[in-house]
């Protein structure tokens, strides 16, 4: 579970959101948003060991919810924040 403090919409979703890609990404509106977030590790599975709680991370939910406060987000979904970033 990531503890969401930053998240943006990509030209991807911008072109979901305007039905650009509706063969492969059908989109029931308000939709096509919410994948790319930036946080805070809370919680971890079992089997997570890449990561840890308090680890800054950057990534991406298939399930667009990055707009939330919190997002449960696969681990194969994330990476570390580089250190340089603000």
């Amino acid at each position: 579970m990531v503890e969401v403090r930053v998240a943006g919409i990509n030209p991807g979703e911008t072109a979901i959101r305007s039905g650009a890609l509706h063969e492969r990404f059908p989109a029931a509106f308000p939709s096509g948003q919410g994948s790319d977030l930036a946080g805070t590790v809370l919680e971890t599975g079992r089997d997570v060991s890449e990561f840890a709680p308090g680890d800054e991370v950057l990534g991406y939910s298939w399930q667009r919810s990055s707009h939330a406060t919190h997002a449960v987000v696969p681990a194969a979904q994330l990476i570390r924040k580089p250190g340089e970033l603000s």
